[in-house]
């Protein structure tokens, strides 16, 4: 009497384990970008109250707040991976990345993620506030190129530092 066998054979096996390793060495990198970039939506979502602040202030100011005393500032970690939240005089609120792989974190330390005010939906570049000014959007701009790498999608609209008027000392 004749049986048939049944199974895999090894051949069949070591094609199912090479196509595994081959979609896992594509998935993996993906991944981690996936994990960074929603690490830095944290950030963002951070200075969400310093842009609600300086939103309904600015419109009914009679003098400009200095660096630092817009009254939404925190020294503190804000987040696993929100640190330090700062002000300008012009508004721009700067939050600092902590908690990443110090692979992502620059080199030279501007790990800072910037939200900038503006009087437009056009992304413009941004002058400083004014009395009375009103703020329509919010510009996000990274710090160096390493945090541009790690921006979320929603705030990659200006991920540079070449336009940042930050007059916070660090």
């Amino acid at each position: 009497m004749y049986t048939m066998q049944k199974g895999f054979t090894l051949i069949e096996l070591m094609i199912v384990v090479a196509i595994v390793g081959i979609l896992s060495s594509v998935a993996l990198p993906a991944y981690d970008s996936y994990i960074n970039k929603a690490r830095a939506s944290e950030v963002v979502t951070a200075a969400t109250t310093c842009r609600s602040t300086i939103s309904e202030k600015v419109p009914f100011l009679t003098a400009m707040p200095t660096q630092g005393t817009w009254g939404c500032e925190n020294a503190d970690a804000n987040g696993q991976y929100a640190g330090e939240i700062a002000t300008s005089s012009g508004g721009v609120v700067r939050v600092a990345l902590t908690g990443f792989d110090a692979a992502v974190l620059p080199a030279d330390g501007n790990n800072f993620i910037y939200v900038s005010p503006s009087e437009d939906s056009f992304d413009q570049a941004i002058d400083a506030l004014e009395f009375g000014d009103n703020v329509v959007s919010w510009i996000c701009q990274a710090g160096s190129a390493d945090v541009a790498a790690v921006m979320p999608g929603t705030c990659a609209n200006i991920a540079s530092d070449a336009t940042i008027a930050f007059d916070y000392a660090n």
